[in-house]
């Protein structure tokens, strides 16, 4: 056993590999030919661990079980092998099954042979373990059949290694050395079998092939890993020429036919063998349109359009040795690109479209480039577009023989399938009108006809009418569309009529805004004169009021007093209606510049002008200021003016025994200025009209109360040019806090 161990370990291992590229080629099965290495690689580990078992005996009968074992991977191997180089090489797809019937005919007829040949001895005559040799081994002396089994196995090893070879020459780069790299692992053991085979080995019994496929697996592993096998697997020209659906024809130096593929055949209207053989001018006689075709653009031939592609046939020494031509049947091709082509077309025509209706708005501009276009996609013969307006249908845009009807009386509204568009608003394609009972004839040979309204924010302001005298020219595709073209159309007609009735309406706005601008200042200089008339004789009966007061202080009585009293502060309130009309005047034209003021003097002295009033309505009257100044940006007579408004509406407006606060507070960067009272004050629904002129709110409580309404607008007038916010809250019966805000100035240091 100890002699023996190297041959035994030798050829395990041996099996071993074989298992693991069986294992990798399993991995890769989805790949052309990995099925059948597969098998080939796990019949060469049978036969290895068969022999391997075999060496590993001592006793006759073990031996002999396993010699018979080794023999189903033996008779596998040249069948599987075969398998394999023909559908490596792309010879067949996959084996049929009358090609593996076939080839299971020996190996079974070849094993029933073998595991019998006890009886019959025509395998192996005797056998016996040779035990005088250093290393014995199990040995068999020949029968008369063997010679008829190792020639078969030969054959078909050498048939697969021929489909290899010839497939090498054929081929080249990283196919050739996938190729060759197959053929040497096969030479290997087969060059071992041989010598065993012519008795060239010393040792009887033993036989060198199982240990050669040791050296077969290192060669097949190297070319898995590194030469891509079965990773990038040749294709055949069985497989690429024989199955296109191109014409390939192939002639050589001498412009003979050598070979066409089936399709070729079918072109040329015969069966390959016909033409092979014969000069390409014998083909052209009979075909005479191949020979006008070139490699540039496709001909038409039958009905079908075919492009010719030529390709010059070198050999490996650069020497022309023929011509390669490939007739590709372009007609679906062709369609495709008639179909993209008028789409193309139709696209463009949408484009200029669009851009066309982007740059005028124009009614007639808007027609004109609505008709050309829709006549130039649906290729009508006549068309025109008939507005709608007040009701009536007007044709104001023809083409065609439609120019002959641009009458008062066409299109009709009452009957007819334009009266029915209008009528439904729906678009239709009429294939043949003749089948329409709405038709009424207006060109005589008008055969289809497409009718679509123009509608545009749900209204209908028109209608497009295209007829044809051709039946085929208006198809779905067309109908669509044109109805594409229509909805721009349609939006921009409309927007076309209204830019025009918004110019008419601004020339109107603009004339009818010149005529109230100058009634505006007609009455604004009227109310400026008559409040400066009104002021000299106001302080003239102001003054002579207060005279009869002075001088008839002692014999006027109670009730005079009373009446004179009246006179002065109707005085009063009359200057103080004209100064408040005037206010707007002195806010809009004042000039000065504004410089910074110290805010809390400015409440104080308003708020102390302002006691003797509050005192006489018994209000409890109050204010409160930072002790600090609080500075801010502006003109002292009018912050002084709005907040003498708004106190003096506070008083006016709380009745007697009620409480005003006047108060200021600095807020971050803001300081705020507000009066808070206990008055009546003001609806909610009133409140959107407060700083509206000339309001005033509409309560019983405040009926007698005397006022202008212009009060708080001259407040938000003042406050908006102080960068100001102006800002209330009030309720009815609630009491009122009116204030504003303005941005405090920083000191700099």
């Amino acid at each position: 056993m100890d002699a023996r161990f190297p041959y035994v370990a030798i050829q395990f291992a041996a099996a071993l590999a074989l298992l693991g590229i069986a294992f990798i080629g399993w991995r890769r099965r989805h790949t052309r030919g990995a099925d059948a290495l597969v098998a080939l690689s796990l019949s060469l580990s049978f036969w290895a661990l068969g022999a391997s078992l075999e060496n590993a005996q001592t006793e006759l009968a073990p031996a002999l079980f396993w010699a018979k074992f080794k023999y189903f991977g033996l008779l596998l191997t040249p069948p599987v092998w075969l398998i394999f180089t023909l559908t490596y090489t792309g010879r067949i797809v996959r084996p049929s099954r009358g090609l593996l019937a076939l080839l299971s005919i020996h190996p079974v007829l070849s094993l029933l042979l073998v595991w019998t040949t006890e009886y019959h001895g025509l395998y192996w005559s005797s056998f016996r373990i040779a035990y005088e040799q250093p290393a014995p081994m199990f040995d068999t002396t020949r029968g008369a059949l063997y010679g008829v089994v190792a020639a078969y196995v030969y054959l078909l090893i050498f048939g697969g290694m021929w489909v290899l070879l010839r497939h090498a020459w054929n081929t080249r780069s990283l196919y050739r050395a996938q190729s060759l790299l197959m053929v040497l692992a096969v030479l290997i053991p087969l060059f071992a079998n041989i010598l065993f085979l012519a008795n060239l080995i010393k040792l009887e019994g033993f036989d060198p092939t199982p240990f050669a496929f040791a050296v077969t697996g290192i060669i097949i592993a190297f070319g898995l890993l590194r030469l891509r096998l079965l990773d990038l697997v040749p294709v055949a020209r069985y497989t690429i020429i024989e199955n296109m659906n191109d014409g390939v024809l192939v002639l050589d130096a001498y412009d003979r036919v050598v070979d066409l593929n089936p399709a070729m055949a079918t072109l040329l209207g015969g069966s390959a063998r016909q033409y092979i053989g014969e000069p390409v001018e014998a083909l052209y006689e009979a075909h005479p349109e191949l020979r006008q075709m070139d490699d540039a653009l496709p001909h038409q031939r039958q009905g079908r359009f075919y492009e010719r592609q030529t390709a010059p046939i070198y050999s490996r020494h650069q020497r022309l040795e023929g011509r390669f031509y490939v007739y590709r049947d372009v007609t679906q091709q062709q369609a495709v690109e008639a179909v993209l082509n008028t789409r193309v077309q139709q696209l463009a025509t949408l484009r200029r479209v669009d851009d066309a209706l982007m740059n005028k708005l124009d009614v007639e501009y808007v027609l004109n480039i609505a008709i050309d276009a829709a006549m130039d996609l649906s290729r009508a013969e006549s068309g025109g577009i008939a507005l709608v307006e007040d009701g009536e249908v007007r044709l104001v845009n023809t083409r065609g023989k439609y120019r002959e009807l641009l009458t008062d009386t066409y299109p009709p509204r009452a009957s007819g399938i334009v009266a029915r568009v209008i009528r439904e608003c729906k678009p239709v394609l009429i294939s043949d009108v003749s089948k329409d009972p709405d038709y009424l004839s207006a060109i005589p040979d008008t055969h289809a006809q497409i009718t679509i309204p123009l509608v545009s924010r749900d209204l209908l302001i028109g209608v497009l009418n295209l007829e044809t005298p051709e039946s085929d020219r208006f198809t779905q595709d067309v109908f669509e569309l044109i109805k594409l073209v229509t909805a721009r159309i349609s939006v921009a007609l409309d927007n076309a009529r209204l830019y025009q009735q918004a110019r008419q309406h601004l020339t109107e706005l603009q004339t009818l805004y010149g005529k109230v601008r100058y009634l505006e200042l007609l009455k604004t200089d009227m109310i400026r004169i008559a409040a400066h008339d009104l002021r000299n004789p106001i302080h003239l009966v102001n003054s002579y009021a207060e005279l009869l007061q002075d001088d008839l202080s002692d014999v006027l009585d109670d009730q005079h007093r009373q009446f004179l009293e009246s006179i002065k502060r109707a005085a009063s309130q009359m200057l103080r209606i004209t100064n408040n009309v005037l206010s707007p005047e002195r806010i809009e034209q004042n000039a000065e510049t504004m410089q910074i003021l110290d805010l809390s003097r400015i409440v104080e002295e308003v708020y102390a002008a302002h006691t003797d009033q509050a005192r006489q309505k018994r209000l409890k009257y109050e204010v409160a200021v930072p002790e600090q100044p609080l500075k801010v940006n502006g003109d002292a007579v009018q912050l002084g003016e709005a907040l003498t408004n708004l106190i003096v509406n506070a008083i006016k407006y709380t009745p007697p025994g009620g409480r005003i606060l006047v108060s200021l507070v600095q807020q971050r960067t803001r300081a705020t200025v507000s009066i808070e009272d206990t008055g009546f004050g003001i609806p909610l629904e009133q409140q959107e009209k407060l700083f509206q002129p000339f309001f005033r709110a509409d309560m019983p409580e405040t009926k007698d109360i005397e006022g202008t309404g212009l009060g708080l607008h001259l407040v938000k007038n003042i406050v908006d040019r102080h960068f100001g916010k102006v800002f209330y809250q009030s309720g009815q019966g609630g009491g009122s806090t009116f204030g504003f805000e303005l941005p405090v100035v920083q000191d700099s240091y």
